[in-house]
């Protein structure tokens, strides 16, 4: 999924975060009650676009853990999707 596909499923340019050079890693849009809709990435597809830009495995997930995982920029922070065991 493109950024801008997910912007058309809300029709709204302004609401959705998302994280820089990860759009492999893009699966789609989430909403809760009461509370912004937020980008939801793959976490298995981020681990592969931080090992396509040279990490390896070990590192990638490291780097997620503590920078994406581990990084709160509000209310419309994207959400990431636990989709194989965390090693």
């Amino acid at each position: 999924m493109t950024q801008e596909e997910a912007i058309a499923i809300i029709d709204d340019e302004e609401t959705l975060l998302f994280y820089d050079n990860c759009d492999d890693a893009l699966v789609g849009v989430g909403a809760r009650c009461s509370c912004p809709p937020v980008a939801i990435y793959s976490y298995e597809k981020l681990v592969d676009v931080f090992i396509a830009g040279g990490m390896d495995r070990e590192e990638s997930v490291e780097w997620i853990d503590f920078n994406v995982l581990g990084g709160w920029i509000g209310p419309q922070t994207p959400m990431v999707i636990m989709d194989t065991p965390r090693s």
